[in-house]
């Protein structure tokens, strides 16, 4: 997170704050907003936060797809 405050980010655009609680429920949605409108980072930190949240795996614990 001090990654993005170091970036300006102040507050979540309207594209990222209504898709982030769907994204994070695990429920399907399809975003539609403009270029430049955060699209990209409302999908990418919802997923980030899943890897974030899975188990650490052990050697020769894998494959796991």
């Amino acid at each position: 997170m001090d990654v993005i405050a170091r970036q300006n980010f102040t507050e979540p655009t309207a594209i990222q704050a209504q898709g982030w609680p769907v994204a994070l429920s695990g429920l399907d949605m399809v975003g539609v907003a403009q270029t430049g409108s955060g699209k990209t980072l409302s999908y990418l930190l919802p997923a980030i936060v899943h890897i974030n949240h899975q188990p650490f795996l052990e050697r020769g614990d894998g494959p796991i797809c």
